[in-house]
């Protein structure tokens, strides 16, 4: 009876909620596919236009010291987040996107209006690209936030698309008046914030539960979560860095040679990377596997860095194909990142910045490295830098392909073994129930975490403390949860968890 009831009200429930749901994000999916692809073009437009050199930026670095700025910049900011969130300062859906968004716009009117480059070496080469990298990082954080809230499928479509949409705008900013498209840059950056903001408040994501915290994970350490979330995207990851590495390094030895080159090299590598993304994510997004994808990839990555030195009619051919497959997998990158936040409840301040901290610093270690390498010995040092990169890309090769067959194997080998016998431990029977209890009866994220806490007997301010809300607000989740599980009290909660 208390099960027939308990589908009945969740039908219900799901009905309206699809319903609501279907007008709702069938307005929004553009906004914020629109949103997201202002924010990539506008500040990719300030990074490679406002802060170039005068003589032109390097491959896809604007200039060496500015790398290094914004990377020290980014790092910090990250860590500052990550800390924020430990400390249980900063909750989600609460990183600043305001001010951001106006020192953005700020940055860009100054760029458009020569103000930026009248500076002086101070305010112009350290304060403006420390202010510009911080803000990227908490506007990037956010946009995470917000792609992990949506459903799967809806949050992949608004990628892909907002990545299609935001090349062919950068292209268009390319071709217009300087001083009108580094102004429209800071403007758009300053618009997807709105978005941002006005995505936060709609019902659609107050819907959802906001990921937890990292000091709340229902029983485990929280350091183990993130050890677990990381060894999810452990190929994501490993390959987003060697090829930061890479290009760096190259960016590096590029500037230290002044090797120039002009705006069609980001312009084409972003496109070519986009289409070829939203293609992927459109037709056949069940193949992004990053082992796969880097295979495919790997023949033009290894051609375009090693005959480079050796091409020099060519060179922003090969310039343009190794930014093309970089942009590529960086796109891949962040959308495994925004998956497993979804999937695993991380929070998405506190993972995303954990992943923005490894990036940075190993954009830090490389391209001052490169630097170094481009005044040791004049002949051939261009070769032997584009031979021992070739080398690094082929070592990853190989890993993600043993890897790629040791996972396979093993699935294999369990899928021909006899069913084993696994224990399962009071902990994890608490947890499987408490997942069938929220799809079953159609709870939502923090529902189900309050859920779990209640059945093991907790008191209400015990949940608040833990997730890091106010009692008030646990109480009002133990309303709805007894209402779709038809309890009326603790203990008949407790009871569904002992059958």
């Amino acid at each position: 009876m208390r099960s027939h009831a308990c589908e009945t009200n969740v039908g219900a429930a799901s009905r309206g909620m699809r319903r609501h749901a279907a007008g709702l994000c069938g307005a929004s999916a553009g906004a914020l596919a629109l949103g997201y692809a202002l924010f990539r073009s506008g500040n990719c437009f300030t990074y490679f236009a406002g802060f170039a050199q005068p003589e032109g930026f390097v491959f896809l670095v604007p200039g060496l010291s500015f790398l290094a700025v914004s990377a020290a910049a980014s790092l910090i900011a990250a860590a500052c987040v990550v800390l924020a969130v430990r400390a249980g300062a900063l909750r989600s859906g609460r990183l600043p996107v305001v001010f951001p968004g106006a020192a953005l716009a700020c940055i860009g009117l100054a760029s458009g209006s020569g103000l930026l480059a009248s500076l002086g070496p101070i305010a112009g080469g350290v304060v403006a690209p420390a202010l510009f990298a911080a803000c990227i990082v908490c506007l990037n954080l956010s946009w995470m936030e917000l792609l992990a809230r949506c459903d799967g499928d809806g949050g992949r479509r608004i990628y892909a698309s907002g990545l299609c949409a935001a090349s062919v705008l950068f292209v268009t900013l390319c071709v217009v008046p300087a001083w009108l498209a580094s102004a429209a840059a800071g403007l758009m950056t300053a618009a997807s914030c709105i978005v941002v903001a006005r995505a936060r408040r709609t019902s659609s994501f107050a819907g959802k539960a906001a990921a937890p915290s990292a000091d709340c994970d229902g029983g485990s350490r929280p350091a183990a979560r993130y050890r677990r979330g990381f060894a999810r995207i452990a190929n994501p990851m490993i390959t987003a860095l060697v090829m930061e590495a890479s290009v760096s390094l190259l960016g590096g030895f590029f500037f230290g040679r002044s090797l120039f080159s002009g705006e069609a090299v980001p312009a084409a590598g972003l496109v070519i990377a986009a289409v070829s993304f939203y293609a992927v994510m459109r037709f056949v997004p069940d193949t992004v596997k990053m082992d796969r994808a880097y295979r495919a990839v790997f023949p033009v990555l290894a051609a375009s860095v090693g005959l480079m030195p050796f091409a020099s009619g060519m060179g922003g051919v090969f310039q343009v194909a190794l930014s093309g497959v970089y942009n590529f997998l960086a796109f891949a990158a962040v959308y495994y990142i925004v998956r497993c936040i979804a999937e695993t409840g991380l929070n998405a301040y506190a993972f995303g910045g954990l992943a923005t901290m490894a990036i940075h610093g190993v954009q830090l270690a490389f391209a001052p490295t490169g630097y170094l390498l481009a005044g040791i010995g004049r002949d051939g040092a261009f070769a032997a830098v584009a031979v021992g990169v070739v080398y690094v890309l082929s070592l990853l090769l190989l890993f993600l392909t043993r890897r790629g067959a040791s996972a396979e194997g093993a699935a294999a080998v369990q899928a021909t073994e006899e069913p084993v016998v696994i224990v399962v431990s009071e902990e994890d029977r608490f947890a499987q129930r408490a997942d069938e209890l929220a799809k079953r009866c159609g709870l939502t994220r923090r529902e189900r975490e309050v859920l779990e806490h209640a059945a093991r007997g907790r008191s209400a301010t015990f949940i608040a403390e833990e997730l890091v809300v106010s009692p008030g607000t646990v109480r009002s989740h133990l309303k709805s949860i007894y209402a779709k599980l038809d309890v009326h009290s603790k203990q008949e909660l407790i009871d569904l968890f002992e059958r």
